[in-house]
């Protein structure tokens, strides 16, 4: 047998390392109505009508776990691709209430919203909106697949001049898009059946988004298996990592490295290994994150 041929025949390793050159990019955009209120007036929030989340995933409407009303230094645009970009810092938050507790419920009075014990008072609170800040309402479901995701918002813009209040969720509200780039990356190479699997990022500088990585932020490794093929997944990323992947996840903060034996389903089922079966997609996500995107992400190339 050549040299060429034993080559060809040999195991890749199945020690991966996740850098800046193999990361995917993507854009990230978020949409959400504006509804103008009366300022320093309470106002009734309505939800029931909410079938789908902005990423277009079920919802019961009466299982709905936070409402946040929060004020930023930001305009509207702003925030909403802040949201986006997972890129709200603390500084530009100016006021904020939260509700939970909100089982059975399908609507709440601004006024029942409070944070350290501090009620949220629209006669004293609910300014009309100004240049460069913002109000935006979102609806939360806390705890899903071990992250609080947003699942709708809107943003307010109270005024003396309106009379309004009552306003409401619906399906229409608020959408999530992503426009990723999977081919533009380097892929990670390995084989089928390897004896162990292993993935480390201490190189890694930057996200999917172009940003800073921070690797506190980056708390937990996620691996997916697509049966679809790569440029099916890059046209559907979100409808089918949400509905039709297979997932195994593990808690990496503090960590740059794991063995990926530790990862698991939520079924409790540990990452099996990579075969040559659809495709492989390996990355770091963040829980604490306002958009649902991997802030890095890779796609696995599996060899005999």
């Amino acid at each position: 047998m050549t040299l060429l041929a034993l080559l060809a025949c040999s195991p890749l390793s199945g020690d991966l390392s996740l850098t800046d050159d193999h990361n995917y990019l993507y854009t990230a955009s978020m949409q959400a109505e504006t509804t103008q209120v009366a300022a320093w007036q309470d106002v009734r929030v309505d939800w029931s009508a909410l079938s789908v989340d902005l990423q277009q995933r079920p919802v019961d409407p009466t299982a709905i776990d936070r409402i946040s009303l929060v004020r930023m230094s930001l305009d509207a645009d702003e925030v909403l691709q802040s949201v986006a970009d997972s890129s709200l810092n603390q500084s530009d938050v100016i006021d904020y209430r939260l509700l939970d507790d909100l089982a059975g419920r399908t609507d709440v009075m601004l006024s029942e919203m409070a944070i350290l014990g501090n009620p949220f008072d629209p006669a004293q609170d609910f300014a009309p909106a100004e240049d460069g800040k913002t109000w935006i309402l979102s609806l939360w479901d806390l705890e899903r697949s071990g992250r609080d995701d947003i699942l709708t918002s809107m943003i307010l813009d109270p005024s003396e001049a309106s009379d309004v209040v009552d306003v409401a969720f619906t399906d229409s509200t608020a959408s999530f898009g992503l426009v990723p780039d999977l081919h533009s990356g380097l892929p990670l190479e390995t084989s089928e059946g390897a004896e162990a699997y292993s993935l480390e990022w201490s190189s890694l500088t930057r996200t999917g988004a172009g940003l800073e990585f921070d690797p506190l932020l980056a708390d937990r490794l996620v691996i997916l298996h697509f049966a679809e093929d790569l440029t099916t997944v890059e046209s559907d990323f979100i409808a089918l990592a949400n509905n039709d992947a297979q997932a195994w996840r593990a808690d990496v903060y503090g960590l740059d490295s794991l063995d990926l034996a530790e990862a698991a389903s939520e079924d409790g089922e540990a990452f099996p290994g990579f075969d040559r079966d659809g495709t492989w997609l390996i990355g770091l996500e963040c829980t604490s994150c306002t958009n649902p995107v991997p802030l890095a992400l890779a796609v696995v190339d599996v060899r005999r």
